[in-house]
């Protein structure tokens, strides 16, 4: 992904195009506008147990490879109050 979003193969290691990768989706993310946490004065963190149960009847969720819980779905949103930075 990194290498489509520009970087150079031959400059990092596998692990660092990773990372550069994580980098470059943040800024795209930036660049359009995104906001970087979920704002507590649009959504409360009290509604998180009702977006969970919310999201577990979601296609997305109950048919992915990757299974995901309550207690997951409850730390993605958890996670998101707390935002993240470039």
């Amino acid at each position: 992904m990194a290498i489509a979003m520009g970087e150079d193969k031959t400059a990092y290691t596998q692990g660092e195009l990773a990372q550069r990768a994580i980098w470059r989706v943040k800024s795209l993310y930036i660049d359009l506008g995104f906001p970087s946490k979920l704002d507590e004065e649009e959504v409360s963190p009290k509604e998180i147990p009702e977006m969970v149960k919310r999201a577990m009847t979601r296609p997305q969720i109950k048919f992915n490879i990757r299974r995901s819980t309550e207690q997951d779905l409850t730390r993605i949103y958890q996670k998101a109050f707390q935002g993240w930075e470039l």
